[in-house]
């Protein structure tokens, strides 16, 4: 937990995004600690089945991931998140 806080805060001073990858199975357990843990003005974005035809991917800052909790399942999931100031 103290890792996940320390890359955000890397993210801010170094304008940099961090990505993470997990099993399936434990997808869950890290979007609900990455939206516990990270400030709810954070970009976050959840890429699911890159490349296939159900390929899904939603950024958004983590104060509206706190509402969509059903959209993460057991599938290929890449996290990424951004703090500080982006430009898309």
């Amino acid at each position: 937990l103290k890792k996940i806080k320390k890359l955000e805060i890397h993210s801010k001073n170094n304008n940099q995004s961090q990505i993470f990858i997990e099993t399936p199975y434990r997808n869950r357990l890290l979007f609900d600690e990455l939206i516990k843990i990270l400030n709810n003005n954070t970009f976050l974005c959840v890429a699911k089945n890159i490349g296939s035809k159900n390929q899904k991917i939603k950024t958004m800052q983590i104060k509206d991931w706190k509402s969509k909790k059903g959209f993460i399942e057991k599938e290929a999931t890449i996290f990424v998140f951004q703090s500080g100031m982006t430009i898309f």
